[in-house]
């Protein structure tokens, strides 16, 4: 991954984060439903 300048790094992270914490809802919505 080549970083052009801070905000796409910055964008990157925050769409990292975003991908986890929507993974995690994922998961708690399966383990509920068990």
């Amino acid at each position: 991954m080549i970083e052009q300048h801070p905000d796409e790094g910055r964008a990157i992270d925050a769409f990292m984060k975003l991908a986890c914490t929507k993974q995690r809802r994922a998961y708690d919505d399966a383990s509920d439903r068990r």
